[in-house]
């Protein structure tokens, strides 16, 4: 019975991957008329892909991505129909090398002290460092944290998130701030 289970997960996964393929050679393809670059595709996280059980779409959303880190809000949804990209709509940073002149790669702040003021903003002032367990954590090829997982029994019953992304913000094309 484990084996069928196993079976039928890696036969989703190898579909969705097939899509995902689809969905990037199709953005290629149309760039223009979709209005991303090659780097913004290759740059796409899948967030969720699934076939619809009602009418047998498929469906991907990504975030987009940026040298290895999730841009803040920034989605991109596709619609597969018989094999075919019927839709898709975004709101990709059109140039993310943008980013670099106005966002930050590393944090000032660690994972827990993020934490600690989320936690502060939100009155939840009695949460104290001591009581983060990290649990697990991502990090970059440089070392930098992109995600770290904490337990946190007086406040959630699984683990506590904390990620690094890129946050933009209103630049023009020269890369000055709005």
């Amino acid at each position: 019975m484990a084996i069928v289970a196993l079976l039928l997960f890696v036969t989703g996964q190898a579909k969705a991957q097939r899509e995902v393929e689809l969905t990037k050679r199709y953005l290629i393809d149309n760039a223009t008329t979709q209005q991303v670059r090659p780097a913004e595709v290759d740059g796409l996280i899948v967030s969720s892909a699934y076939r619809s059980p009602t009418t047998g779409w498929y469906h991907i959303y990504f975030n987009q991505g940026y040298e290895s880190l999730e841009v803040y809000n920034r989605l991109l949804n596709v619609v597969i129909k018989n094999e075919q990209v019927v839709s898709v709509t975004h709101n990709l940073i059109a140039n993310p090398n943008l980013l670099k002149s106005v966002g930050l790669l590393k944090s000032h702040i660690s994972a827990a002290e993020a934490l600690q003021r989320a936690f502060a903003d939100v009155r939840l002032n009695g949460i104290v460092a001591a009581q983060l367990k990290e649990t697990a954590t991502t990090k970059l090829p440089d070392g930098t944290t992109t995600k770290a997982l904490y337990a946190l029994p007086t406040l959630a019953n699984g683990p506590v998130e904390a990620r690094l992304y890129w946050v933009p913000t209103n630049v023009t094309e020269n890369g000055k701030s709005r």
